[in-house]
């Protein structure tokens, strides 16, 4: 699979080739220019920021192990063409490749092509030799040739979501403008992740942690947490049209997750009523408590807290208040975390509600301190409880949720599956949401029911689609 920019004529570059090298192949021209565009874009320290390098240092080493040593007759073709162009030599640097002015920023078309012993290149990257012991069984369902996917529509919803109304991109002295260069980017870096994806190219990672048993002092490692697949990081656009073997995967997915584990969090811990507690209510509480009608009062803010989870309807609550408190801002604030336009529609509404109240959930005491806010006038005890959790390190609390979540849903809930139909139930999980075909959706669904209420006595509510 390549990625192509729709500029460029492939039929005159395809004559003209024929004219120049012997044996001309056209899809190595193709390779070429959908490495240059692939290296065009990475992540930069933070899987959130992506950096944009208009020409990318491509090693000698690459090109001779994909396409041998004609790649520099190829190459210097495509720089005679005017097409590519490279940088001089440094000393201690390689060649660095990009596209000429003309074909930058091009709307991309998605090409499936097949070159010999290039595609035949399959890898998958697991963080520690823990992951790849304790996750094999879920890693094995990940073969390139068990997916196929439609690259024409999902192309189109990736340009609908992030440049449909930023295209062509709007340039200032001949660059493109801050904003817009960040939404082809993030377009560019969505492409990238379906390539490599379908190209075999997979990467897994999951933390592990050191039990040392009681008897024995031995120490013993094993998986925790969340489980980060190549499939979960596909966007959704791009899952949405996958295809497993012969069938369309289908996401069945927990509504409100994180802050439903936050509930049966707060009803097993039952946090003490102390007399801190008691005098740091009461300076912002319009109704004065003791000890006796604080604890009340707790147990129905948990109580409602946690019916609202299990009912779906928790963003919901805040995004009146939110849209209140940040007024003409909120399209803004939409853009600036999703790299897209925000349309007025409730689902924008939903999601951005939702980033919010997760980001201040697990973020420091001192940030978000307007959704703080909003939190603490809904819910003003356990506005307490949660920062207080927080002032010992604010990244515990996301740590213990993360934790339980991913042994929910990955040991209790993906393992078990799979292991109970012996590989029947195609399985891939993307945090709080297990993808399977169509045929197996009740049978997931189900399991995921049955595992919520053993362990909480209720279950949340669960979307499929």
């Amino acid at each position: 699979m390549a990625l192509l920019p729709h500029s460029l004529d492939y039929s005159q570059i395809e004559n003209t080739g024929n004219q120049s090298i012997e044996n001309f192949n056209i899809n190595i021209v193709k390779f070429i220019i959908s490495s240059i565009i692939l290296k065009s874009v990475a992540f930069l320290g933070n899987k959130d920021v992506i950096k944009y390098n208009a020409h990318s240092e491509i090693p000698k080493k690459y090109w001779t192990s994909t396409i041998g040593n004609v790649y520099s007759a190829y190459i210097n073709f495509l720089m005679n063409e005017k097409i590519i162009y490279r940088t001089y030599y440094q000393q201690g640097k390689c060649f660095a490749y990009g596209l000429n002015v003309p074909y930058q920023y091009s709307r991309i078309f998605v090409e499936i092509t097949q070159i010999k012993d290039i595609h035949k290149r399959k890898s998958a990257f697991c963080n520690t030799s823990y992951t790849a012991k304790y996750e094999k069984s879920l890693i094995k369902f990940f073969d390139n040739t068990h997916f196929s996917v439609d690259p024409e529509k999902t192309e189109q919803d990736l340009f609908e979501r992030y440049l449909n109304h930023s295209f062509p991109l709007e340039k200032s002295h001949g660059v493109p403008i801050e904003e817009h260069l960040k939404r082809y980017s993030n377009y560019i870096m969505a492409l990238k992740k379906m390539v490599k994806f379908m190209n075999g190219e997979f990467r897994f990672t999951r933390n592990s942690t050191c039990f040392i048993e009681k008897r024995t002092a031995k120490k013993t490692y094993k998986t925790t947490g969340r489980f980060y697949s190549s499939f979960a990081y596909l966007n959704k656009e791009i899952r949405k049209h996958l295809i497993h073997k012969h069938g369309k995967l289908i996401e069945i997915d927990i509504k409100n997750c994180v802050p439903y584990l936050l509930s049966n969090y707060f009803i097993a811990k039952r946090p003490k009523i102390t007399k801190k507690r008691i005098n740091r209510i009461n300076e912002y509480s319009s109704v004065y408590m003791c000890g006796e009608t604080l604890k009340a009062s707790m147990d129905k803010e948990i109580e409602r807290f946690n019916f609202l989870c299990i009912n779906g309807e928790i963003y919901e609550l805040f995004i009146d208040p939110l849209k209140d408190f940040y007024s003409e801002r909120w399209s803004q604030v939409y853009l600036d975390n999703y790299s897209e336009e925000y349309n007025g529609s409730f689902k924008h509404d939903r999601d951005l509600a939702k980033k919010l109240f997760i980001s201040m959930l697990f973020g420091k005491n001192s940030h978000y301190l307007g959704v703080q806010n909003i939190f603490r006038d809904k819910f003003p005890i356990l506005y307490d409880i949660l920062t207080t959790i927080k002032k010992q390190g604010y990244k515990r609390l996301s740590h213990e949720l993360f934790g339980m979540e991913g042994w929910i849903m990955i040991d209790l809930v993906a393992k078990s599956l799979i292991k109970e139909y012996r590989r029947q139930i195609p399985i891939f999980t993307v945090h709080d949401c297990i993808a399977t075909t169509k045929e197996y959706v009740d049978i997931v669904k189900c399991k995921i029911e049955s595992v919520f209420y053993t362990l909480f006595r209720n279950s949340p509510k669960i979307d499929v689609g």
